[in-house]
């Protein structure tokens, strides 16, 4: 090969790099997992954990999970017109205001509160206490609805802000750190207000802490449903329900709550999601969102840029190469060794699809989660690759027949 085509075909690998990199970008702006992407990520989240070990759970000292499922109460449930249909369950209002209240009267600049309910209807007398005490509370923040998804408010003027995650087809794989109105997500606020750090985002990434994030990720789970409920109590993180814990005195309820994050949700059946790591409580969801980026996990930097960059100019530089990688690889191994002609045909098939470009994208995609914990498509890229090797192919036979 010439120095003119060499320089050609390096120059034409970096575009098709960089292009390949803005499909990335495009393709983590989506909510989707395609094909074995998920399975994929669940193994090697195994692999991270357990065999490198990875596995570092946070202090169980600095947690309090508090369950609303078993506290519930009955009010009307009405038409856009203000008929009723009949009734439905919601949280049980005088208990989660006692909560808030004693909250309240104990301040704490160390205690923050998780709160995901979205608090929609209004149920009445009883919610005159919750009224009174939830627009005072520091370092609380609630979960609502979208705006692009639901324009409905809580009925209660208090700090919230959106949960961006959504089942696709009921499962859960990718949190949104912002909205399609570019509105930040609940764990970018509760982050903010946890850190007292900032967050900055653009067209393409958001910056946290210095690291750079997809609008999409797939936080790495620190805390699971396991750890909650179904440990052995050693190993459990505190967990009560809602009715249980403000049934205590004030100081107690106070000093228990002191210094810890209070993670209020219903841990059951209607508010769970299937996840690579199983079914999994909605506001688990979001608090695990909250501790990767407190972590700085799922992020990345110039660093994991330019790795990715190199790989796809080297996989690019193979696609532009007219002669087929896997040609070119079983030609030399019949010339430079003797083993290859021994080998039957299904295996020496086999070793030649180690250099197809499907499983070159795989292997980039285990490293990127493996050794930078970052969760990436690739599906598209295999489209794209697919493509240009066909175009590449035909122009090189169209040449041939020509000359």
């Amino acid at each position: 090969m010439s120095r003119t085509a060499t320089a050609w075909y390096l120059v034409a690998s970096a575009l098709n790099a960089v292009l390949m990199l803005l499909l990335v970008f495009v393709a983590m702006r989506l909510p989707y997992a395609h094909g074995d992407e998920k399975a994929i990520v669940e193994k090697l989240s195994i692999v991270r954990r357990v065999f490198l070990g990875l596995e570092e759970k946070p202090s169980k000292d600095r947690f309090l999970f508090l369950d609303t499922q078993y506290d519930l109460e009955f009010i009307d449930a009405l038409d856009t017109d203000g008929f009723k249909l009949g009734q439905q369950t919601i949280t049980n209002r005088s208990q989660l205001g006692r909560l808030v209240q004693v909250l309240n009267a104990y301040p704490d600049s160390t205690r923050f509160v998780l709160l995901d309910l979205f608090l929609l209807e209004e149920a009445g007398p009883q919610d005159s206490l919750l009224r009174a005490e939830l627009p005072r509370a520091k370092n609380l923040v609630g979960t609502r609805l979208p705006g692009a998804l639901d324009t409905r408010k809580p009925f209660i003027d208090y700090s919230t802000a959106p949960a961006y995650y959504e089942d696709i087809e009921g499962d859960f794989y990718k949190y949104g750190l912002i909205g399609p109105d570019n509105e930040p997500s609940f764990a970018l606020i509760f982050y903010k207000n946890l850190s007292g750090n900032g967050f900055a985002h653009s067209p393409i990434t958001i910056t946290v802490n210095d690291q750079h994030y997809f609008k999409t990720f797939v936080p790495d789970f620190s805390i699971r449903a396991y750890d909650v409920l179904f440990a052995p109590y050693e190993k459990r993180y505190w967990y009560e329900t809602l009715g249980n814990f403000v049934a205590q005195p004030d100081s107690a309820l106070a000093a228990q709550a002191k210094g810890r994050i209070i993670v209020v949700g219903n841990f059951g059946p209607s508010d769970t999601h299937n996840t690579i790591y199983g079914d999994t409580p909605g506001v688990l969801i979001l608090l695990n969102t909250v501790l990767a980026l407190e972590a700085g996990e799922g992020g990345w930097g110039w660093i994991y840029l330019l790795f990715m960059f190199g790989c796809f100019m080297a996989i690019s530089w193979q696609v532009l190469i007219p002669t087929e990688p896997t040609e070119k690889l079983e030609a030399w191994l019949a010339k430079r060794t003797r083993w290859y002609d021994r080998l039957s045909g299904i295996v020496r098939a086999s070793l030649l699809e180690l250099v197809t470009y499907p499983l070159q994208l795989v292997l980039v995609s285990v490293v990127s989660f493996v050794v930078f914990g970052v969760a990436v498509t690739i599906l598209y890229l295999m489209y794209l690759l697919f493509l240009e090797r066909q175009v590449i192919v035909w122009s090189a036979r169209y040449k041939a027949t020509r000359s």
